[in-house]
C-alpha cells in the first residue's frame, strides 16, 4: 500500500520555470518511491527531478522533516544537496536566510556552476520557497520587493498565499543584509515531527527517572542497612528506627507494636536506650501511681520528662529533694 501524500500536494505543479534574472527554479517536494506504489503516473521522485532538469546542480530543502525522501538519491546523481530546517507558517529567522544566502553564493562562486540551476523546495514549493528566493533577490541582487515577488509568482505559476511572508518581504531592503553575521549551525536545528517528538519525550522521561534514582541512592530493592535484599534485613518501624533483632528476618522474631504505649512499656526487657526513654527509667510493673509523684516532675535530676510514665520516688530521691 502506498504512503499518504502531503496535504494538498497534488494541487501544485511539480516544477516551475526558472525565475527571471536568477538561477533559481522552484519545485514541490519530491517523494520516495514508496509513495507511488500502484500509482506510477503521479511519480515525482528525486530521479524524476534530475531527469526533468538536466542542468540541476544544487537542491535546497526547506521542509521541516526528513521523511519524504533520501538525500543520497540526489547525491548519487551528482547533484549537491543542502538541508535548511524551516518551520511552516512562520517568518523564517534571519539566521536561516543568511544560511540560504551563503549556500547560494558559495555554489555560484564555483566556475563550473555558472550555468547550473538551483532547485529550491518546501512542501508545495510556494510560500517558504518564495520567501527565501525573493529575500535573496532583494537583499543580494538589490531588486525591489514588489518586482521580486512578481517575478517569483510568474515563474512558479502559483501566487504566494501567506500574508505575513509578503508583508515581511516588503519591509526588506538591501542595506538590511549584514554579510558579516555568523553562519547558521544546522546541527542546532531540531526536527519536531511526530517521530522526533516521541523520541524526545522518551529521552526526557528516562533522564527524569535517572535523576530520581540518583537522588535516592539507587533502587529501593538494592538499599538496606546490611547491603542485602529488603526481605533479609530487619524491619523498621514507622518512625525510621531499627527494632531489636537487626539482621534477622522479621517473620522469625517477635514483633513489637511500637504504636501502643501500654503494651510497649510493660515489656520486661525494655532497653534504657529505647527512643522513648528520655530520662530515668522505672519499670512499670514496679511503679505505682500516687498524687504528686509523677516522673515528669521538674527536678534538676530528671531534666527529660515523659508524661506517659508514672513512678514513685525512692527514699534517696526524697532525701535529695
Amino acid at each position: 500500500m502506498a504512503c499518504k501524500y502531503p496535504d494538498r500536494w497534488l494541487d501544485y505543479t511539480n516544477i516551475g520555470a526558472q525565475v527571471e534574472g536568477t538561477q533559481f527554479i522552484a519545485l514541490k517536494v519530491p517523494l520516495g518511491k514508496k509513495y507511488f506504489v500502484k500509482r506510477e503516473k503521479e511519480s515525482f521522485t528525486p530521479g524524476d527531478v534530475v531527469q526533468q532538469i538536466p542542468n540541476l546542480g544544487l537542491v535546497i530543502d526547506l521542509t521541516f522533516t526528513s521523511k519524504y525522501y533520501n538525500p543520497s538519491e540526489f547525491e548519487q546523481l551528482n547533484v549537491q544537496y543542502k538541508k535548511i530546517f524551516t518551520k511552516g507558517h512562520e517568518i523564517p529567522k534571519r539566521s536561516l536566510v543568511n544560511n540560504f544566502i551563503r549556500t547560494v553564493n558559495d555554489f555560484l562562486a564555483e566556475e563550473e556552476n555558472k550555468d547550473k540551476l538551483i532547485g529550491v523546495h518546501c512542501t508545495h514549493g510556494l510560500n517558504r520557497t518564495g520567501y527565501f528566493v525573493c529575500a535573496y533577490m532583494i537583499l543580494v541582487q538589490g531588486l525591489a520587493p514588489r518586482a521580486a515577488i512578481n517575478a517569483f509568482n510568474d515563474a512558479r505559476a502559483h501566487t504566494m498565499e501567506r500574508a505575513n511572508y509578503l508583508n515581511h518581504l516588503r519591509s526588506l531592503t538591501p542595506a538590511s543584509y549584514d554579510s558579516n553575521l555568523p553562519a547558521h549551525n544546522d546541527q542546532q536545528e531540531v526536527i519536531h515531527d511526530a517521530n522526533h517528538s516521541r523520541d524526545r519525550n522518551r529521552r526526557e522521561a528516562r533522564s527524569f527517572n535517572r535523576h530520581q534514582s540518583d537522588r535516592y541512592a539507587g533502587n529501593w530493592r538494592d538499599r538496606s542497612r546490611d547491603n542485602g535484599n529488603w526481605r533479609n534485613r530487619s524491619r523498621e518501624n514507622r518512625n525510621g528506627f531499627l527494632l531489636d533483632g537487626a539482621g534477622d528476618n522479621w517473620r522469625d522474631r517477635e514483633v513489637v507494636d511500637d504504636r501502643r504505649y501500654n503494651r510497649d512499656d510493660r515489656r520486661q526487657d525494655r532497653s534504657r536506650d529505647n527512643y522513648r526513654s528520655y530520662g530515668r527509667h522505672v519499670n512499670h510493673q514496679d511503679a505505682s501511681r500516687s498524687n504528686g509523684e509523677e516522673a515528669c516532675s521538674s527536678s534538676r535530676y530528671e531534666p527529660h520528662h515523659n508524661r506517659y510514665k508514672w513512678s514513685r520516688k525512692t527514699k534517696n530521691d526524697a532525701d535529695n529533694s
